[in-house]
């Protein structure tokens, strides 16, 4: 089956040349492994690194690998082609839920990044796949083996996954394996003991001897049909660092200082951003940015839409008025770890009130005057967060700043989204035609479908904004773009009205003339069209108007 369904995510290809040998025995083993041991010391099994190089010593990739409770995440660099790859696998009660792929290229190769999105049900896999941003994704559904386990051709993670699940369960030293490249290609493999601390992996397209560890740790190995070598390196340890850690090494300029953090979530999912602040020694308020649903970096960025970076030039014009701001990268993306589409709404709001602990503990800010801004789903988040939050004397949220967000429902919002772009006159309030209704249809029971087996979907779907609003009691400004054409600019009177029945005195709103649902200028506001926009850059308008209201609201006295 294949749909052209009306979502953003992406794509991904990448495999090895396989030439055939003869079948490698106990000797190539010892040989080829003596050649690719390790060269570090024992460190934690949640952070590990291994290089893959040819027999001639040419590396191929480098490889560093994350895990947590329910989460593997990959990160590849594939030197001859300029490519990064990051996989991210999840699992809910020790079985799949999806395998996450982003593939992005140097910047001379000059291809957009690509995201592929794969979820395992039981006897079939459902493939979306796309460019990231602007554009509809294809959805096509491929049979899958109930054992299967994803592969690819370079990742070493993934390996030890099928050696260890091989080792550890009774009856499944062989299973199939699904690439992550060509999903439709389904092989077996068979995972078979060869010594106390070595174990052969054999592949139709070539077999690996590796050294492992009692846990079955891939520790060193070979190919030698295909004359590779693999060695384990070393990584840094994020789980045996401090709870945050700042980067001393800021960037002073202007009286402004960026400095890199790490924190770590209350799961250990390591968190990294940018802490942006004025170089006066007097405390300051500060602002929290949230960004809103999918993966986006601390700067609301997204891979292969260079240039855009509304959080960043937030930041920098919050500092030149005295204000401080907090900016991480969203889980599974940057220098974050875990998953990017694993994590609640809840979760997201932990991770936020993890960050304002690390500011209050500041001795430069100032814990009565911290605001929370919110992009699209973000909004949400921030609501959650300043609706809850326990720091109420000398420490409460004193402003909220919502940029373009919905007043209703994930289920309602993409039903709404898809009739626009599907008959353009429904904004005019047209009814939609019989075909346009069973179009529409079939994509809710695919989106559905989908959201039965993927967690974050269904909490996305569900989610009710309004449920969220009671206990908001700080300044909330809702400011919206009059050309969005993501969530309808009447959401934002709606949203308000909702806060006001929920107790919230102070509620405004904003339409930005001549923007879209991303901040940026926009004659039409249609997602398709984003790519071709000129500028990427907040309009000096916009930013201004934003800026000036936070300050506002953080410099009055309580």
């Amino acid at each position: 089956m294949r749909l052209r369904a009306l979502l953003v995510l992406a794509a991904l290809s990448c495999t090895l040349p396989a030439e055939r040998a003869p079948d490698a025995t106990d000797a190539d083993l010892a040989r080829a492994t003596r050649d690719s041991a390790p060269d570090i010391a024992p460190i934690s099994p949640d952070a590990r690194a291994w290089v893959l190089f040819t027999e001639g010593g040419d590396t191929i990739a480098h490889e560093v690998a994350r895990e947590g409770r329910d989460w593997l995440e990959v990160t590849l660099t594939l030197d001859r082609r300029a490519e990064s790859q990051r996989i991210v696998i999840a699992s809910q009660g020790g079985a799949d839920v999806r395998w996450d792929v982003l593939r992005e290229w140097a910047p001379a190769v000059a291809r957009p990044a690509e995201r592929w999105r794969l979820l395992p049900f039981g006897d079939s896999l459902t493939v979306v796949r796309g460019a990231l941003i602007g554009v509809p994704v294809d959805v096509g559904t491929v049979p899958l083996p109930r054992d299967a386990a994803p592969w690819h051709d370079a990742s070493v993670a993934l390996l030890e996954r099928v050696v260890r699940q091989g080792l550890v369960l009774a009856g499944a030293a062989e299973r199939s394996v699904v690439s992550l490249t060509t999903p439709e290609r389904v092989r077996r493999v068979r995972v078979t003991r060869i010594g106390l601390d070595s174990v052969r992996v054999a592949h139709p397209d070539g077999d690996w001897l590796l050294r492992v560890d009692g846990s079955g740790r891939v520790q060193g190995g070979a190919s030698p049909s295909r004359r590779l070598l693999l060695r384990r390196v070393a990584v840094p340890d994020d789980s045996a660092r401090a709870h945050s850690q700042a980067d001393t090494h800021g960037d002073a300029q202007n009286g402004v200082m960026h400095q890199s953090v790490l924190l770590h979530a209350p799961d250990g999912v390591r968190l990294a951003g940018t802490f942006t602040r004025p170089t006066t020694g007097d405390p300051v308020p500060v602002v929290v940015f949230v960004s809103g649903s999918g993966p986006q970096d601390r700067d609301l960025g997204v891979p292969g839409f260079d240039g855009y970076r509304p959080f960043a030039e937030l930041a920098e014009s919050l500092a030149l008025r005295g204000i401080a701001s907090l900016r991480v990268d969203d889980r599974g993306t940057g220098a974050s770890g875990g998953s990017a589409y694993s994590a609640t709404f809840a979760d997201e709001a932990r991770d936020v009130r993890a960050l304002l602990a690390w500011l209050r503990a500041r001795a430069e800010l100032r814990p009565s005057a911290i605001a929370l801004v919110g992009h699209s789903d973000g909004g949400h988040v921030v609501l959650e967060v300043a609706a809850s939050d326990t720091a109420r004397r000398g420490g409460a949220i004193r402003a909220v700043l919502l940029l373009g967000t919905p007043a209703e429902s994930g289920r309602a919002l993409a039903r709404a989204q898809r009739l626009a772009w599907l008959d353009e006159r429904s904004r005019d309030g047209v009814p939609p035609s019989e075909a346009t209704r069973a179009t529409l249809d079939a994509l809710d029971a695919e989106t559905e479908r989908l959201a039965a087996r993927d967690p974050w979907l269904r909490d996305w779907l569900a989610h009710e904004p309004s449920r969220a609003l009671g206990g908001v009691r700080a300044p909330v400004l809702v400011a919206h773009g009059a050309h969005d054409g993501q969530v309808p600019v009447a959401q934002a009177v709606q949203l308000a009205a909702l806060l006001r029945a929920r107790g919230a005195g102070d509620v405004s709103v904003q339409r930005l003339p001549g923007v879209n649902h991303l901040l940026l200028a926009d004659s039409s506001g249609d997602p398709r069209g984003y790519r071709r926009l000129p500028s990427r850059a907040l309009p000096a308008d916009v930013r201004d108007t934003l800026v000036a209201w936070l300050s506002a609201r953080l410099r009055e006295r309580p």
